[in-house]
C-alpha cells in the first residue's frame, strides 16, 4: 500500500528519538562463544497481526517522503521525491474465482486513493489446469475497474484456460498506440473474461503484476 508518513498520535511516545544515533543490528550469539554458532539465526523479524491490512515496513527521508517499504503481503515498494511508488504483486486465483470473473471483474490491484493513478508495467500470468478441465468462457482481459478498454497489448485465449492438464506462463505489455495510453485515475486492475463464465474446472492461476503507483498534480 501507498507510504503516509504516521502522524504523533499513530507514532506513540516517545515519538522520535531526541539523540538519534548509528544503529547497528549484528548476529551474535554469546561473546564467548562466537558469532559460528549465530549462523541460521535472523537477526530482526518483523510480525504483523493477524488483521494487518498497513505496511510492515516503511522508510522516510527527512522531508518524510516515502522511499522503501514492504506491504503486508510482502510486496516490495520503493518510492521517493518523485511521486511515484514501484510495486510488484502476486495475486492467486481459484477456480471459483476463474469461473465468477466472467459475470463479476476479480480486482487484483485495489483502487490507489485519491489523486493518484496505477501504471501498470508488465503482468505475467501463470495457469496451472488439471484434469478437471474448464469450459466455455471468452477471452481473458485486464481492464481498470468499471472501464472495458484493454490496458495490455495482448489477451489470454480462452483455450489457455480450458486446456488439458498442465501449466502455462503468459506475459502482456502495455497497450502502445499513437497517442499513447489512456490511464484512469483512482481505480484499480480487475481481471475479468468475455463472452460467458468459465464452467466446471478445478485448476487455479497466478497473477504476477509490476506496476507503479503514481501521485498526480
Amino acid at each position: 500500500m501507498a507510504m503516509t508518513f504516521p502522524s504523533d498520535a499513530q507514532r506513540g511516545t516517545p515519538a522520535w528519538l531526541s539523540k538519534f544515533t548509528a544503529v547497528l543490528i549484528r548476529a551474535r550469539y554469546r561473546t564467548s562463544v562466537g558469532d559460528s554458532n549465530a549462523a541460521g539465526k535472523v537477526p530482526l523479524t518483523i510480525q504483523g497481526a493477524p488483521s494487518q491490512t498497513a505496511n510492515l515496513l516503511e522508510i522516510y527521508d527527512s522531508n518524510k517522503n516515502g522511499l522503501f517499504a514492504i506491504d503486508a503481503a510482502g510486496n516490495i515498494v520503493t518510492g521517493g521525491a518523485a511521486k511515484a511508488a514501484s510495486s510488484k504483486v502476486s495475486f492467486s486465483l481459484s477456480a471459483a474465482q476463474i469461473i465468477a470473473m466472467g459475470t463479476t471483474p476479480i480486482t487484483i490491484i485495489p483502487a490507489p486513493g485519491t489523486g493518484k493513478a496505477i501504471v501498470v508495467n508488465s503482468i505475467m500470468v501463470e495457469i496451472n489446469t488439471t484434469a478437471t478441465q474448464f469450459s466455455s468462457g471468452g477471452v481473458v482481459h485486464f481492464y481498470y475497474h468499471g472501464q472495458t478498454a484493454e490496458i495490455m497489448a495482448q489477451t489470454i485465449a480462452a483455450t489457455s484456460v480450458t486446456a488439458v492438464a498442465g501449466q502455462a506462463v503468459f506475459t502482456l505489455a502495455p497497450v502502445q498506440t499513437a497517442a499513447g495510453s489512456v490511464v484512469t485515475k483512482e481505480v484499480g486492475i480487475d481481471i475479468t473474461n468475455a463472452t460467458a463464465a468459465f464452467a466446471a474446472g478445478t485448476g487455479a492461476a497466478v497473477v504476477t503484476v509490476d506496476y507503479n503507483i503514481v501521485t498526480l498534480g
